[in-house]
């Protein structure tokens, strides 16, 4: 009856050694499960790390060309809006020679019209002398006969 409960106890201590074995077994195979699912996680939190620090270098880089573009386009208004004043203030003064010249030419063309009456009036008067004189002379050579 001792063997026999012997036998009963290392039977029940060989079950119990075997389901603490697969029990081990099983908890190796879970922990080297949590340990390759820990190891992947790892693995893609750098590479979110990764990303996310060439995210924010392409950012600042886009924002060091904004700035810099900004600025030449500021620079690129002023020169349009200086170029703008100058070509204004150049189309004025043209504008204001155009009607001096037009102003001077209506002056000269006046006097032109002016003299060219002067001198008809002269023709006219130089012709009437000549008459005058032709009559004179005719009359001296008359009383001169």
């Amino acid at each position: 009856q001792l063997k026999s409960k012997l036998v009963e106890e290392r039977e029940k201590t060989k079950v119990a050694e075997e389901e603490a074995a697969s029990k081990d077994k099983k908890r190796e195979e879970q922990v080297a499960k949590l340990a390759s699912q820990l190891k992947q996680m790892s693995e893609a939190m750098k590479k979110e790390r990764d990303d996310k620090l060439a995210l924010h270098r392409s950012i600042k880089e886009l924002k060091a060309k904004e700035q810099k573009l900004n600025k030449e386009l500021e620079s690129t208004k002023k020169t349009l809006d200086e170029t703008m004043n100058e070509s204004e203030s150049t189309a004025q003064s043209l504008l204001a020679e155009q009607d001096s010249l037009r102003s001077k030419a209506e002056s000269m063309e006046a006097e032109a019209k002016k003299s060219k009456a002067d001198r008809d009036q002269q023709a006219n008067k130089v012709e009437e002398l000549s008459g005058k004189l032709e009559a004179l002379t005719q009359n001296l050579n008359a009383m001169a006969e």
